[in-house]
């Protein structure tokens, strides 16, 4: 079974340019046979050739959620964002490609993440809708980093924090720096609750 690449897409630019892609998108959904060949169709939509397609190099990827309408950020900033599946990595290099060869008003920033191959990418540099830099997965005590505020932060000093605060609400030791938590984390032996799940892990996002 293909491991599936969780990713996020904000496109931004031009108005105009963003309604017909976004009209493109809806098309590809609709007529798209089940979920399986939606984004493939939204590039052949938009004037990519079946040969073209075959050099692209697009993962099989599917739609999983697209927004209705075209927001207005800070800084006027008009954008619309995607949300979509793909096999095995990132659709972001065929995205850029269908973008500046047809949509030239049109840039796009993704954030996406696959664990089992150790994929976090963020190519939003600036933050302007994906401020995040760090993925804490953890837990200790039936205590979970996924069921805190957030577990996706930042700085590696909020990272830190988050570790610390899951581990005071379990009871458990806290720590000075990431290594440390890493370090404990890293041996069962130093599990204070056996019968819990015990794990830690702090990813950091690339950007690409």
């Amino acid at each position: 079974m293909a491991n599936m690449v969780s990713n996020c897409m904000a496109v931004y630019g031009d108005r105009n340019e963003l309604e017909k892609l976004l009209s493109i998108i809806a098309e590809s959904r609709s007529k798209g046979e089940g979920a399986i060949n939606q984004v493939d169709l939204t590039f052949k939509l938009a004037g990519f050739t079946e040969a073209e397609m075959d050099g692209l190099s697009l993962p099989a990827s599917y739609y999983t959620d697209v927004d209705e309408e075209i927001s207005t950020g800070k800084y006027g900033v008009t954008y619309f964002k995607v949300w979509y599946e793909s096999k095995w990595s990132p659709a972001i290099d065929a995205w850029d490609r269908l973008l500046s060869r047809f949509f030239p008003k049109l840039k796009q920033v993704t954030a996406c993440e696959e664990c089992g191959n150790e994929i976090y990418i963020n190519t939003d540099s600036e933050g302007y809708f994906f401020e995040w830099r760090y993925y804490v997965d953890g837990s200790v005590g039936n205590h979970y980093t996924n069921e805190m505020e957030s577990p996706y932060v930042e700085t590696k000093e909020q990272a830190l924090a988050l570790i610390n605060e899951m581990c005071g609400k379990a009871g458990c030791r806290t720590f000075g720096t990431i290594a440390e938590a890493l370090d404990f984390f890293g041996d069962e032996g130093n599990n204070p609750f056996p019968d819990n799940d015990f794990f830690l892990g702090v990813h950091e996002y690339s950007d690409r």
